[in-house]
């Protein structure tokens, strides 16, 4: 007959191994949804990046074709701050470029070139500073999961995608 030692013994090293199989389950399904990264398909998508006094503040796709920025309530980036006009200036696109045009004077500036009452185009990564924000546009590269690059899932992959999500 087994003692009480020896049960409790068995007890911890079925939780164990119940666990290592768990864990290796969850690795497996994790592992099978990954992108392989050799083929894959690659879009890239614009982002809006506004922070303030060098601090992240906002981060916006560029999904629309004409932006407005200022203080004011119609605008699409609302800048906060004392001193800072109703509309600063705006962003859109025209023929594949995005162009900013400023309606104040010399307090924006566009990769630390001072532009008053005219139009810049803008090109991803130009900087364009208006009082304390700096606006940045920036491209990220999204992959595409497709049917070429995609490995097949193991059967427990959709079983742990519905405990974890």
């Amino acid at each position: 007959m087994l003692s009480h030692w020896m049960i409790k013994l068995l007890n911890i090293i079925f939780v164990f191994s119940m666990g290592m199989v768990a864990l290796w389950l969850f690795h497996q399904s994790l592992v099978s949804d990954r992108v392989r990264r050799s083929s894959p398909s690659k879009r890239a998508e614009l982002f809006l990046r506004v922070s303030r006094d060098n601090a992240p503040f906002l981060k916006i796709p560029l999904e629309k074709s004409h932006y407005l920025i200022g203080r004011g309530p119609e605008c699409d980036i609302l800048l906060k701050g004392m001193g800072i006009p109703l509309k600063v200036g705006e962003l859109y696109l025209q023929d594949d470029h995005y162009i900013f045009r400023n309606f104040h004077d010399y307090s924006v500036t566009v990769n630390n070139t001072p532009i008053a009452n005219e139009e810049k185009h803008i090109l991803s990564g130009n900087e364009i500073c208006l009082y304390n924000y700096k606006i940045t546009i920036s491209e990220q590269v999204a992959y595409l999961l497709t049917s070429q690059n995609r490995p097949a899932s193991s059967p427990y992959s959709r079983v742990f995608s519905r405990i974890f999500s």
